[in-house]
């Protein structure tokens, strides 16, 4: 098939990711924090362990600082979905609607769902 590709749709995209950072830096000093990571799944409910969120940081963090900063962060579609699971699953979630699944089958369903690399 024709691909068509548009510069305006690589700045779009780039936007909502970089978006989705600043949302992550709770404390606004440009690097984002397992305890920041954890702050925004505790904020939209959705359960994940300290040990999972870990993972996928360090996974990202090329300059082994323990945080990431915008470059990391985008680099890694890993945290990009990890931050915009976390985001979009509380929005998705009906009023009134009690969770009945496993807190690490949740997790690993938004970390499977958007892992590309």
């Amino acid at each position: 098939g024709i691909i068509f590709y548009h510069p305006r749709l690589g700045e779009k995209k780039s936007k909502i990711m970089e978006e989705a950072f600043r949302r992550a830096d709770r404390d606004g000093n440009g690097r984002i924090t397992v305890e920041e990571i954890l702050t925004v799944f505790k904020v939209h409910d959705v359960p994940c362990s300290r040990e999972e969120i870990e993972t996928i940081l360090s996974s990202a963090d090329k300059d082994g600082s323990g945080q990431l900063n915008i470059k990391e962060f985008i680099a890694s579609s890993k945290a990009v979905n990890m931050v915009k699971t976390a985001e979009n699953c509380s929005m998705s979630k009906s009023p009134g609607h009690k969770r009945t699944s496993h807190k690490k089958d949740n997790s690993e369903m938004a970390f499977r769902l958007y892992d590309k690399d």
